[in-house]
């Protein structure tokens, strides 16, 4: 197989590499993109920054970096904070959305001279949430696919995704195999699933992840039959979502194991659920004295075996199970507790669908939870309320946890809040115990919860902290009252932050006053960055509007 650079620059101008809808993108149009960013680009052995929706103007991208001589940086985001915090010079970035794109697809064909030799940089911001710079080159990357070729190639033809090709796992399976496959790949990631109906078939493969496939819409047409390959990476699939893929599917996910440091490590066929891993042909595992998995691979460059942070269990066949995290070990009223142990035992409650555990060292180092509700959970919660509940739960994880492991402190989400790699950092699930919870304050019972929208039921008291101030004799709810309640609940409910503090289509009809009861509906465009809200009160809309977007 030849390289993606050399791949691009040496097939037919009308050779098809990617589509969006029934638009096709053709290598000839992706070397004439890359033509006019070059001629654009000044003079300078400085880094290119990219960030694109597009996987075709990546490559362009990628050629120009490779026919200038510049390293090309991978931003996993393109807000103005994080470019400021990187310090992404702005006549160094090739971008193709926001409100000032640099970058753009253009017709045509045209001659590009460069080679394979492209240095990478990518970002990872582990559980801190700081940038941290990992330089990969993309030989790197290309040896990595070589070994899912060896395994699995002639069996596809075409690419379909929902994750983004601005890291590792979405460039590797959504660019660089398709382009040195010469296969077919979806331009832009699928943001729902129901952009995909009709989309897979026997000759295509699904590049996907936890965070959606744990997400799975009750019905799905499979117009041309089931994927030949599901692949899901950047975190443990759970056994219910896994089963649930095949399900609905009709092809089990196959797993792979790695990170941006050490690239792929080990994959597995998840057919039952504590199927074994395998690594990677040319990769070597070995355990430190305390069990921790040790790294050597031809897809990083290092003298010595890198150290992943997770503990294993070997096989005598050659395969690992996974233990949990070295690092998921901290230290609770001076016992060590397990993050990894307790999650587990929440996961096994009847009441709760998904859990995250931290300690929170604002509370003098108590244990905090952060937890999803099957449909059991929810009911009761409106039933019981906050309080009662989380008692609940204590008592039932008397039975298999210690006192210092049950949670002290509970919030409960629509989702976990995950990065766009679909991992969950420890800053953001930190910040949802900083402030007091709107749900609980409230004492609002969802009546609708799904991926994307909600319907809670509440009603408005007279001592809630957002009439204080507002007509001592009268007291209303102020509309800015209502659009923070409305984003606050949408953090809470799913981990999600409007785009922009922009409001469009407000519309405050009525008085929100005092002992009233309310229902408030959210909906939320991950695609937009947008919270649409309508308060009803007695049958009436008294408010509504979208928060975010540009």
């Amino acid at each position: 197989m030849k390289g993606v650079v050399a791949s691009l620059t040496s097939a037919r101008a009308d050779a098809v590499c990617f589509t969006s809808g029934d638009a096709s993108i053709t290598a000839g149009m992706i070397r004439a993109s890359a033509a006019r960013a070059i001629a654009a680009l000044e003079p300078s052995t400085a880094p290119l920054y990219v960030h694109t929706q597009s996987a075709a103007l990546f490559c362009a991208a990628l050629l120009a970096a490779a026919a200038t001589g510049r390293r090309l940086s991978v931003l996993p985001q393109a807000q103005p904070g994080y470019l400021a915090d990187i310090a992404a010079p702005r006549e160094a970035l090739l971008i193709d959305h926001g409100e000032t794109p640099t970058f753009a697809l253009h017709d045509g064909d045209s001659r590009i001279d460069a080679d394979d030799a492209v240095d990478l940089d990518f970002f990872t911001s582990g559980s801190t949430g700081a940038p941290k710079i990992v330089p990969k080159k993309l030989a790197h990357l290309e040896r990595e696919i070589a070994f899912w070729e060896s395994e699995i190639g002639g069996r596809c033809d075409a690419m379909e995704a929902t994750v983004s090709h601005q890291h590792v796992y979405g460039m590797l399976f959504r660019v660089v195999w398709p382009v040195m496959g010469a296969w077919r790949s979806r331009d832009i990631a699928a943001l729902a699933w129901e952009q995909l109906e009709g989309a897979l078939g026997p000759r295509v493969a699904l590049a996907s992840s936890p965070a959606h496939l744990s997400r799975l819409p009750p019905a799905f047409a499979l117009k041309g039959g089931p994927p030949a390959f599901i692949f899901s990476s950047g975190q443990m699939l759970a056994w219910p979502a896994a089963q649930a893929t095949a399900a609905l599917f009709g092809a089990a996910p196959t797993e792979i194991l790695g990170s941006t440091e050490t690239g792929g490590v080990a994959w597995r066929l998840r057919t039952a659920e504590d199927s074994l891993w395998t690594p990677l042909n040319d990769v070597s595992v070995s355990t430190d004295e305390d069990g921790a998995l040790h790294v050597s691979s031809p897809y990083f460059d290092a003298s010595a075996p890198m150290a992943t942070g997770d503990r294993i269990q070997r096989d005598a066949a050659g395969g690992f199970r996974l233990l949990g995290r070295v690092d998921r070990i901290a230290k609770i009223d001076g016992k060590r507790v397990s993050l990894s142990r307790v999650e587990e035992a929440l996961r096994a409650s009847p009441l709760l669908a998904d859990a995250a555990t931290l300690a929170l060292p604002s509370r003098r180092n108590a244990l905090g939870a952060v937890a999803t509700l099957t449909e059991a959970g929810r009911a009761l919660l409106a039933d019981e309320g906050a309080f009662r509940f989380t008692r609940r739960l204590r008592t039932a994880l008397s039975y298999t946890l210690e006192p210092a492991e049950r949670p002290k402190h509970w919030r409960f989400v629509g989702a976990i809040p995950v990065n766009s790699q679909g991992k969950r950092q420890l800053t953001t699930l930190a910040r949802l115990f900083e402030i007091d919870s709107v749900m609980s304050t409230l004492k609002a019972a969802p009546l609708h919860l799904d991926a994307v929208s909600a319907r809670l039921a509440f009603t408005l008291t007279a001592d809630m902290p957002w009439f204080q101030g507002h007509f001592r004799d009268a007291p209303v709810m102020p509309g800015v009252a209502q659009v923070h309640l409305a984003a606050r609940l949408a953090e809470e409910l799913w981990g999600f932050e409007p785009s922009s503090h922009m409001l469009t289509q407000v519309k405050f009809k009525r008085l929100l006053k005092p002992d009233r009861p309310v229902l408030l509906d959210l909906d939320i465009d991950a695609a937009t960055g947008v919270i649409a809200f309508a308060f009803t009160c007695r049958d009436e809309r008294v408010a509504e509007g979208r928060i975010g977007g540009g």
